[in-house]
C-alpha cells in the first residue's frame, strides 16, 4: 500500500495556532532506518592488531571517557584519551599477550589503590595470571604488575568490593568442557594485587559473569551465564546472593531452553521498574529474565531482533527518551523499545562488518547521546558518533492517562470514520500523525520518520470526523500517533487493522 492518505480524511476542525510539534512536522520527509545513523568514524591509532574487547572509562579525570583497547601483535594495553571529543593517538602501555584459541581474552577496569583513579586489569590466559597497571591519574599507566594467579578454566571476572572492606576484589568464573564450574574470589589488598582465590559458589559452568545487587539487601551480587561448554540441556544462569562479606547464597538457577554463545551478559534494568533484569543473545533474537528485586526472575522470555547475526544485547537508553534500547554485535544493530518492551519501529542495523565486534559504548563527545567504540576484524578501533541520533519516541502513553485515542467506524474503504483524542484537559492543542509505522521526531532533522501518511491539528475532546480513502487495503496496518505539548508532553497510540 502506498502512503496516500494525505488529506484523504476530510477534517472538519480548524485550529488557529499549533504547538511546536506540529510547526516542526509540517516540514517532514521520508526517511528510513536502513542506512547508519552514524556520522563519520574516526580510525584510531595505532591499530589494535587482532581482535580484542575494548572499554571506556575516565582515566584523566576530565569527565569525558577515554577508550582502551589491548593490542597482541606490540605487546600493549593502548590509552585513546578523549580531547573534547576526539580521541587522540593511542599510547602503548606494556601488558601481556594473551593466547588466542578460546582462553580469557579481556581486561576491565576499577580503582584497585583507592586513589579515586580507575586502574587497568588484565587476564593472561595462557600465562594463567592477572596483571595490573595503576594509574597516576592523568591517564597514564604504571609498568604492569602480577596481581595473582588465574585459575585453569577462567572464562571470565569482574572487579567490585564484594566483602565490604573499601578495596576492590576479583570475582573470577571458571568452567570445563564437563560442565563443572566454580565461583572464585580474590580479595582486593589496595596495592593492585590480590589474594590467591577462594572458592565462593558453585554454579554451571561459568561463560560470563555480571557483579550488580539484584535483591537489595546484603552486598552485591553476582549472575554468572553458563558456558556453550555445559550443554544446552543445562545452560542457564546461577544467581548468588552476596551478604556484604564475600560469602554468597546459590539462588534458584534459570534454565535458558536455548543454546547460549556466551558473548554477552547485561545484569540492567530493562523494563524500567527500577530492578535490575537479565540480558543475554542467542544468533536471532535478545533474551531477558525480568527481576523482581529480591533475587528471583521471570523465565526468560524473547524479544526478536531482525539481522543476519544478533550475539549480543547490551541495555542502554541510546534516544534519551527515558526507556532502554538493546544495541548488540554481530550485525551490529540498535534495537529501540518502547513500555512493556515493546519493539519500537524496526532496527537500525549500524552497517559495520557482518561479523562479530566488540563494542562499547559511551558519550565521548559531551553531546548526551551514545557514541559506539568498536573493534573488527580490521585491526582497527574505531569511534562512530551517535547510535540512533538525537530521536525522542512518538509511538506510546507518557506519562500514562493524560492522552487517550479513540477510533470509531470500521475503517472500510470509503466508509465514514471519527478520530476522538481524550483526556483531563479539554481543548488543549494537540496533533494527530497517521502512518503505516510508528512514528519518531527527530529534533536535529526537524523530521518525523519513517514516512508520514497524513498530520492534522486536533485538540483534545473535539471529534475529527471523515471519510476512509477508497484506496484503502484489506490487512493494512495504520498507526494514529496524537501528541500533546502543554500542559505537559503526552503520547498515545493506536493501532487499527483493516478488516480483511
Amino acid at each position: 500500500m502506498q502512503c496516500d492518505l494525505h488529506g484523504a480524511i476530510s477534517v472538519r476542525l480548524a485550529i488557529g495556532s499549533l504547538t511546536a510539534l506540529a510547526l516542526l512536522a509540517a516540514g517532514a520527509r521520508a526517511q528510513g532506518f536502513d542506512e547508519s545513523p552514524f556520522e563519520d568514524a574516526q580510525v584510531l591509532t595505532p591499530s589494535i592488531h587482532k581482535l580484542f574487547p575494548v572499554v571506556a572509562g575516565d582515566l584523566d579525570g576530565d569527565g569525558l571517557p577515554d577508550l582502551i583497547a589491548r593490542s597482541a601483535d606490540n605487546k600493549s594495553v593502548l590509552v585513546y584519551l578523549d580531547h573534547a571529543g576526539t580521541l587522540g593517538a593511542g599510547t602503548p602501555f606494556a601488558a601481556p599477550v594473551p593466547f588466542t584459541l578460546g582462553l580469557l581474552q579481556r581486561h576491565v577496569l576499577s580503582d584497585l589503590d583507592g586513589d579515586g583513579a580507575l586502574d587497568v586489569i588484565c587476564a593472561d590466559g595462557f600465562v594463567g595470571q592477572f596483571e595490573t597497571l595503576l594509574n597516576h591519574g592523568d591517564g597514564t599507566l604504571e609498568p604492569m604488575t602480577t596481581a595473582g594467579g588465574l585459575v585453569l578454566g577462567t572464562q571470565d571476572f569482574g572487579s567490585a568490593d564484594v566483602d565490604g572492606d573499601g578495596l576492590r576484589d576479583v570475582v573470577v568464573g571458571s568452567g570445563s568442557f564437563s560442565g563443572v564450574g566454580k565461583l572464585l574470589l580474590m580479595r582486593g589488598q589496595g596495592d593492585g594485587t590480590f589474594s590467591p582465590a577462594e572458592q565462593v559458589g558453585a554454579p554451571v559452568a561459568v561463560g560470563m559473569l555480571g557483579i550488580v545487587d539484584v535483591d537489595g539487601v546484603g552486598g552485591l551480587d553476582v549472575v554468572t551465564q553458563s558456558s556453550p561448554f555445559a550443554g544446552v540441556g543445562l545452560q542457564g544462569f546461577d544467581v548468588f546472593l552476596g551478604a556484604g562479606d564475600g560469602t554468597f547464597a546459590h539462588a534458584p538457577s534459570i534454565p535458558s531452553g536455548a543454546f547460549l554463545p556466551s558473548t554477552c551478559l547485561d545484569v540492567s534494568d530493562l523494563d524500567g521498574d527500577a530492578q535490575p533484569d537479565i540480558v543475554t543473545a542467542t544468533p536471532h533474537e535478545a533474551l531477558v529474565a525480568l527481576g523482581h528485586g529480591d533475587g528471583s526472575f521471570d523465565p526468560l522470555l524473547s524479544i526478536p531482533v531482525p539481522g543476519d547475526s544478533v550475539y549480543n544485547a547490551q541495555v542502554v537508553d541510546v534516544d534519551a527518551d527515558g526507556y532502554a534500547d538493546l544495541v548488540g554485535g554481530g550485525t551490529t544493530y540498535a534495537q529501540r523499545l518502547g513500555p512493556g518492551l515493546q519493539l519500537v519501529g524496526q532496527p537500525a542495523l549500524l552497517n559495520l562488518e557482518k561479523v562479530q565486534v566488540y563494542f562499547t559504548l559511551a558519550d565521548f563527545d559531551g553531546d548526551a547521546l551514545m557514541d559506539l567504540a568498536w573493534a573488527g576484524h580490521d585491526d582497527q578501533a574505531h569511534v562512530n558518533r551517535n547510535v540512533l541520533g538525537p530521536f525522542i519516541d512518538v509511538g506510546y502513553d507518557d506519562p500514562p492517562g493524560l492522552l487517550t485515542l479513540s477510533v470509531e467506524g470500521a475503517p472500510v474503504a470509503g466508509a465514514e470514520g471519527t478520530l476522538l483524542i481524550g483526556g483531563p484537559h479539554p481543548g488543549m492543542l494537540a496533533v494527530l500523525v497517521v502512518g503505516l509505522h510508528p512514528v519518531h521526531a527527530d529534533f536535529a532533522g526537524l523530521d518525523l520518520v519513517p514516512e508520514v501518511c497524513a498530520l492534522l491539528p486536533a485538540s483534545v475532546g473535539t471529534p475529527i470526523h471523515g471519510r476512509w480513502p477508497e484506496t484503502l487495503q484489506p490487512g493494512t496496518l495504520l498507526y494514529f500517533q496524537a501528541f500533546a505539548a502543554k500542559p505537559v508532553a503526552a503520547l498515545s497510540q493506536a493501532i487499527v487493522v483493516v478488516p480483511e
